[in-house]
């Protein structure tokens, strides 16, 4: 493949990712609002929301890892974008949000949509509707675990759902959630893992 081919291949993959919507603040404290940008999220003055108030760019290449909560050279980007799993579902299944415990997805065939809970409430994966508390357990940190580990494969307690860490390394290095029911077909069939070293 000639040069300018992959050169124009890896711009139009680094802006699908650079294009993904920031992440909303959902607590006070510094997080990664996108994949290159930390972010501080404030308290709002009336005291029921949140938002940032602070930003910094990463360096172009350089990406935002939530653990570090730093721009790190060699970290990870451990957001991507929800997609459906691979299954044609004939009836919509609703898939918690990896990051946002008031959103949710359903999935009907390859068709993908999104749900918000109502104000004060938060998505329950035991029952896959939105019966929780905002400030429920769920609401602490995030419904899904950040993957520290590609292909560590993760039960979302007490519910039908389950993830797989997956990890990519261009255009940007992501670690992420990949999220199936459990009674779909093993996962290790969805979806190769990566022979990468990094």
């Amino acid at each position: 493949m000639s040069a300018q081919i992959y050169f124009f291949i890896f711009v139009a993959a680094l802006s699908e990712v650079l294009s993904q919507d920031p992440r909303t603040c959902t607590r006070v404290g510094i997080q990664c609002s996108d994949c290159q940008t930390l972010s501080e999220c404030v308290k709002d003055a009336d005291g029921l929301g949140y938002h940032y108030e602070r930003d910094r760019k990463c360096p172009l290449n350089v990406v935002c890892d939530e653990f570090a909560l730093y721009c790190e050279l060699d970290g990870y980007c451990r957001h991507k974008e929800f997609e459906c799993p691979s299954q044609d579902y004939d009836t919509e299944i609703v898939f918690p949000h990896p990051y946002y415990c008031n959103k949710y997805y359903g999935c009907l065939g390859p068709d993908k949509y999104s749900y918000i809970c109502d104000e004060g409430t938060a998505f329950n994966p035991t029952t896959k509707d939105c019966s929780l508390p905002a400030d429920a357990y769920i609401c602490i940190d995030y419904p899904i675990p950040l993957c520290e580990v590609e292909n560590f494969i993760g039960d979302i307690p007490n519910s039908d759902y389950m993830y797989i860490c997956r990890k990519e390394l261009e255009p940007l290095r992501l670690l992420y959630p990949e999220i199936h029911l459990k009674s779909d077909p093993p996962l290790t069939s969805t979806m190769e893992p990566s022979t990468s070293t990094n």
